[in-house]
C-alpha cells in the first residue's frame, strides 16, 4: 500500500494515468489517490463533497482572487516540475478556500489526498517562516524537496532554502504553530 505521506509514488502513478488517458484514466486516478488515503484521521465524504482538514491549519490565500496559490495547479508542481494556472472549469472547495487545477484528473487527485499536495506551512515563504516571520510568496517560486511542496517570496530566498534546507524546515516547523495563530482565516468571497 502506498504511504498516503508518498507525493512522488503519488505522482509517478497519476503521470503515468495522463499518459495513458481514455475514459476510465479519472476513475483510476481516484482509485489510485483512495487507497492512498485509507487510513489516518481525514477523511474524504462523497455524498457532501466535503474533505476534512485539520482544524489547525491554515493556507495563504490571494487577497485579490481569493484562491490558493493565486489560482495556480497544486499538483502541477509535482507532475510537471512546474507552476501552471488552474482554471475556472476544474476547482476544488477545501480548507475554506478554492483551489484551481489544471484539468479534472488534478482536481481528483487532490481532492483525495490534499495534505500531501498542500504546500508545506500554508504557502508561505519557507525561510521567512524559519526566521519567524509571516511573509506571502510567489507561488511562481517554488522548490519540491523528499515530496513536499515550499514556496518563496523572491529567487533569494528560493536560493538561500536550498543552502542550508534542512535547517530551514526545522526551525520553521517550529515557528509555524505560533505564526499559523496570527495568519488570516481563509475567507474566500470570490465568485465562481
Amino acid at each position: 500500500m502506498t504511504d498516503r505521506n508518498d507525493a512522488p509514488s503519488l505522482v509517478k502513478r497519476v503521470s503515468a494515468i495522463r499518459r495513458i488517458g481514455g475514459a476510465g484514466s479519472l476513475f483510476i486516478v481516484l482509485l489510485i489517490a483512495a487507497l492512498a488515503v485509507q487510513t489516518g484521521p481525514m477523511t474524504v465524504s462523497r455524498a457532501s463533497a466535503s474533505i476534512a482538514v485539520p482544524l489547525d491549519q491554515r493556507f495563504m490565500v490571494d487577497s485579490v482572487t481569493g484562491f490558493a496559490l493565486n489560482g495556480y495547479d497544486p499538483m502541477a508542481y509535482f507532475l510537471t516540475g512546474n507552476a501552471e494556472a488552474g482554471s475556472r472549469g476544474h476547482e476544488v472547495r477545501w480548507a475554506g478556500i478554492a483551489w484551481r487545477f489544471a484539468n479534472a484528473a488534478n482536481a481528483a487527485a487532490f481532492q483525495d489526498a490534499p495534505m500531501v499536495f498542500a504546500p508545506q506551512f500554508g504557502g508561505y515563504d519557507a525561510v521567512e517562516m524559519s526566521r519567524g516571520r509571516l511573509v506571502e510568496s510567489n507561488p511562481e517560486i517554488f522548490v519540491l524537496r523528499e515530496g513536499r511542496l515550499y514556496l518563496f517570496f523572491s529567487e533569494i530566498q528560493r536560493r538561500v532554502f536550498l543552502q542550508a534546507a534542512d535547517a530551514h524546515i526545522e526551525a520553521a516547523a517550529v515557528t509555524w504553530p505560533q505564526l499559523m495563530r496570527s495568519a488570516p482565516l481563509a475567507v474566500s468571497v470570490v465568485e465562481y
